[in-house]
């Protein structure tokens, strides 16, 4: 399951990179360490082979969500609302529903 997030790719990208190749911006957090977006990460052949699951909350991530979908993951997108309350409608994307 991820949650508002970039997807990983195959080979060793970087966080920089993924956020440009998903067209993300993702703000830098307090205390972040100098290479924490230059470094390489550790190399992946492909997301596997299992069931996946991707939330939605902040609609900077619409592209890698819709890239999930794409993949056949299960994609639930919570919109904006109270803490800790669900909207009643979510909506859920996926491969045949584009």
């Amino acid at each position: 399951m991820l949650v508002d997030a970039p997807l990983p790719q195959p080979g060793s990208p970087t966080r920089a990179d993924l956020a440009r190749n998903q067209m993300i911006e993702v703000p830098a957090r307090a205390n972040e360490p100098a290479a924490y977006r230059t470094e390489r990460l550790p190399t992946v052949p492909d997301w596997p082979d299992a069931p996946c699951g991707y939330l939605l909350t902040d609609s900077a991530y619409a592209h890698p969500a819709h890239l999930a979908g794409m993949r056949g993951w299960t994609v639930r997108e919570a919109g904006d609302g109270p803490p800790g309350i669900w909207p009643s409608s979510s909506r859920t994307w996926s491969a045949e529903t584009g």
